[in-house]
């Protein structure tokens, strides 16, 4: 990744895809289609996607790395605010970080999303309608905040 444009470019995408994934996606499987359709998104980008890599401080949902292997993104999925991922996401290597968080809890204050980028559906999954229905509720996503990330304070 080379410019802010990049990684504006990369979020975006994320983003359409996440909210295309909310629409069409039985909720009890979410997580993993979500996973499935970043690494397919990675590879679609140029990226290599890998789904549940090894890091520093345990297992990330995603990660994508260029072509020496050198870690670009990495991505943490959840229902719930977990502080776990969020330290994760603090601790990475990568110089993207994108939670993933498709919760109706609120996000507590005492967790630091400051140093990545967070994707949360405005819709919550539970209202969705049950599998059998053909008109799946539309989904927003608002992704907070659209500036370039810096991983040191």
């Amino acid at each position: 990744m080379s410019n802010k444009n990049d990684y504006v470019e990369i979020i975006e995408r994320i983003e359409r895809r996440v909210n295309k994934v909310l629409r069409e996606t039985n909720r009890n499987k979410v997580h993993w289609t979500i996973q499935k359709n970043l690494t397919a998104l990675a590879r679609e980008l140029g990226y290599r996607g890998y789904a549940e890599k090894r890091a520093d401080d345990g297992i990330l949902d995603v990660i994508w790395a260029d072509h020496q292997g050198k870690e670009v993104v990495a991505i943490e999925i959840d229902s719930s605010p977990r502080p776990r991922s969020v330290n994760k996401l603090n601790k990475r290597t990568a110089p993207v970080g994108v939670w993933i968080y498709y919760g109706v809890k609120p996000i507590p204050p005492e967790l630091d999303t400051s140093t990545f980028v967070v994707v949360r559906p405005i819709a919550s999954l539970r209202c969705t309608k049950p599998r059998f229905y053909r008109n799946k509720p539309k989904v927003n996503v608002v992704v907070t905040p659209y500036k370039y990330p810096t991983k040191g304070k």
